[in-house]
């Protein structure tokens, strides 16, 4: 999910999760929280 305010700023947040599919145990996982700023000059 983004959000562009102009043609030089956006910003935005990306929630990802990678496992194994439970194929294999044990099957912790990673869970990730990105945030993304971007300034374009």
């Amino acid at each position: 999910v983004g959000y562009v305010f102009s043609n030089k700023l956006d910003l935005g947040v990306r929630l990802q999760h990678y496992s194994n599919g439970g194929i294999k145990h044990p099957n912790g996982g990673v869970n990730l929280a990105l945030v993304r700023a971007a300034y374009h000059f």
